[in-house]
């Protein structure tokens, strides 16, 4: 792909200004700038949205309803633009490890050709055969000896005549055999015997024929029984098992996943795929490396084991693990796809991975595009940022090349809080160890160390559980509320001033202005979410969506409100003389200004803009912004109701984000401390381990250490 680009003109999506760009093609990109630069709309408006509307193109109008997006770029052209892929490291849900490498179906169909099937019940081989296979079985079974071949049956009284009309003579009840025309055979479940023979070559075409009777007579079920021996075994159509003749419903690849009470145990050179879900990347890689035909399998465990996740079980669920092991499985994905001549978006791959797992990452990037791919990175990591082959830096509405980019010192500490007087003792298996509340902690330690383990499983279970046991509160206040911030989720089309709690707020101030309370307009009126004065057309959104059958969906603005979102009646009125459809277009940082000293409104506000989010428009919707914006708005709400009874937990919250981002997140964090609340962050980043008043080390297989920061 050398020597081929893709050609951006006129780009002007979000905060980009006219942006004229080439990207080369078959390179590692690295898209540098603070949150709200541009980087991000750069990397998922004009190059995966438009790369999934054109895609949409060539598919019927189902096709793309049901696939949804399609959405015009704010761009003039982007030309030699390759299918693209949007990979944030969030795991599918219900997905476990083997499925996210994309080998279930491998594994399935290896145990499914190769493995051998054993009856749950009795541990007997099981076995689906042909009338000439079941011979063949017979032979080999008997060696010679006289068996009789049985058809099970009910043999009541019209069945037994049935019979002896049709030429059988004998049945077996209870393990003895008797004529079908003798005194005193009871009714009941029995055997007609359909032959005596010799189970050896010589009588192969009595016993086939034999067999199919049999089959013919019992839906399918042959018995073969020793005379001499009394040895019987079970050859059926269906696969059955030989010992106790219990039949089971065929198997597929899908059946036998890691992690699957398939009806049938399948066992491969001494593993059954119940086993497999317990099995370590690292074991099964070694297990099949003699196994001839493995080599797909092989390479994808390689990959994951390169990128440090050879201790990870196969039937594991991927939302159990730390978020540097999901990003790893990611990008090992990627690589055992094995596609080329793809545009791989990544945001902040770097997430919850320590200094080796980034290593590890920047290389398997390498690897990725050494396969045929484009790889576009939003990240500030060093060791992403010395592999990239291109440096693109975006700033007040530009992009630019730059030859090299240089980390900032981290910023140096300000003054410490004094002793802590409240403490959170934890108890497990391990020990006991303390952390103090109303303090910064860091929780650092390697990538799959158990981190998000004692997070998710001990802290946090325990204190929402408000009762003695593995997690006590020393000192008074107590903890009231634990609160994990993570991923804005479940947001999409609510806007900012909606997510921030002060629509209501907002909109009472319109519902007191003069001539609302006469005519019956009440807060409610003026809100969007409901019926009222918002645009009946367009249901308050100011756009509507046009489906256009044959062509790209568009998105007008709506002809009866104009994209103002309101009913005139609901714009004749004005808060400062400003209508509600010109605050939900003023940014952050004038809607601070514009509501100060509004009780919760301006307060709110101003946290929003000391989280940085001023250049965000009140009326965005959530869904536009990126990983470490939405995390900031949940931390603008968070600072509202900062206090000592308060405890919030944080994994990675630096995500890779720009030195200046790392500053306005120490600053927060601080802010937050001061406030009284008690911060609990995991994270590898020596800036904010740095800063933290306390830390807690957790390694595999050891105990938790916990201590003062380091410049405590």
């Amino acid at each position: 792909m050398s020597g081929q680009f893709i050609s951006i003109r006129g780009a002007s999506e979000g905060p980009l200004r006219q942006v004229d760009l080439e990207l080369p093609l078959g390179e590692l990109i690295c898209l540098l700038g603070q949150e709200g630069s541009g980087s991000r709309e750069l990397a998922f408006q004009v190059l995966y949205t438009e790369s999934r509307r054109r895609y949409a193109q060539v598919l019927s109008a189902f096709e793309r309803e049901t696939l949804g997006g399609g959405a015009q770029v704010e761009v003039e052209q982007v030309r030699g633009l390759p299918p693209a892929l949007y990979l944030d490291g969030r795991p599918r849900q219900r997905e476990k490890v083997a499925g996210s490498l994309n080998i279930e179906g491998l594994l399935g169909r290896l145990w499914l050709e190769r493995g051998e099937r054993r009856c749950p019940a009795c541990g007997g081989q099981c076995l689906a055969l042909t009338p000439e296979m079941a011979v063949e079985e017979a032979i080999a079974f008997f060696a010679g000896e006289p068996c009789l071949v049985l058809a099970p049956s009910e043999l009541g009284d019209p069945v037994r005549e049935e019979l002896r009309r049709a030429g059988f003579l004998r049945v077996r009840l209870g393990g003895e055999v008797r004529r079908l025309d003798g005194e005193g055979l009871a009714e009941g479940p029995g055997e007609v015997v359909v032959d005596r023979v010799n189970a050896d070559q010589a009588h192969r075409s009595r016993l086939t024929e034999a067999c199919r009777q049999a089959r013919t007579l019992a839906r399918g079920l042959s018995l073969f029984a020793g005379v001499q021996s009394n040895r019987e075994v079970w050859l059926n159509q269906q696969l059955s098992c030989r010992q106790c003749g219990t039949r089971f419903p065929e198997l597929n690849a899908e059946d036998l996943v890691p992690g699957s009470q398939p009806p049938v145990q399948v066992v491969f050179k001494g593993w059954s795929t119940r086993e497999l879900a317990d099995k370590q990347v690292d074991q099964l890689l070694e297990f099949l490396a003699a196994v001839e035909g493995s080599q797909a399998l092989c390479r994808t465990l390689a990959e994951a084991q390169a990128l440090g996740l050879g201790h990870l079980p196969l039937g594991r669920p991927v939302d159990q693990l730390s978020t540097g092991e999901q990003q790893g499985l990611q990008l090992a994905s990627c690589l055992s796809l094995g596609l080329t001549g793809i545009l791989y978006l990544f945001d902040s791959p770097s997430r919850g991975l320590d200094s080796r797992g980034q290593e590890a990452l920047a290389k398997g990037l390498l690897r990725l595009v050494a396969q045929g791919s484009t790889a576009v990175v939003l990240d500030h990591t060093p060791a992403l940022v010395r592999a990239a082959g291109l440096l693109l830096e975006c700033a007040e509405g530009r992009v630019t090349r730059v030859p090299v980019w240089q980390l900032p010192l981290p910023p140096e500490r300000r003054t410490r809080p004094g002793p802590p007087t409240r403490w959170l003792r934890v108890q497990e298996a391990g020990g006991e160890w303390r952390l103090p509340l109303g303090r910064w902690v860091c929780l650092c330690g390697p990538t799959g160390g158990g981190k998000t383990a004692l997070l998710r499983r001990v802290l946090l279970p325990g204190l929402h559980a408000r009762r003695g046991g593995l997690v006590l509160v020393e000192g008074r206040p107590g903890i009231q509320r634990a609160a994990e911030i993570g991923r804005l989720e479940g947001s999409g089309e609510k806007s900012l001033l909606a997510y921030l709690g002060i629509f209501e707020g907002v909109a009472g101030l319109y519902a007191e202005t003069a001539g609302a309370g006469q005519q019956g307009y009440g807060r409610a009126w003026f809100m969007l979410d409901r019926p009222g004065g918002r645009c009946p057309t367009c249901e308050g959104t100011g756009a509507l969506r046009c489906d256009l059958e044959f062509l790209d969906d568009v998105s007008l603005d709506c002809p009866a409100c104009e994209g103002r979102r309101f009913r005139p009646e609901a714009l004749a009125f004005t808060w400062r003389g400003l209508t509600l459809s010109q605050v939900l277009e003023l940014p952050v940082t004038r809607a601070a200004h514009h509501f100060r000293g509004v009780p919760q409104v301006g307060e709110t506000l101003q946290a929003a803009l000391d989280c940085g989010l001023g250049h965000r428009q009140l009326g965005e919707a959530c869904g536009r912004l990126g990983t470490a914006e939405g995390l900031r708005l949940q931390l603008a709400g968070e600072l509202k109701r900062a206090g000592a009874r308060e405890l919030l937990v944080l994994q990675h919250p630096e995500a890779g984000g720009h030195p200046r981002d790392l500053l306005q997140l120490l600053q927060i964090l601080e802010d937050l401390r001061d406030r009284g609340t008690s911060v609990v962050v995991e994270t590898h980043h020596p800036a904010l381990i740095g800063a933290a008043d306390w830390v807690v080390e957790v390694r595999p297989g050891q105990r938790v250490r916990s201590g003062p920061g380091p410049g405590a």
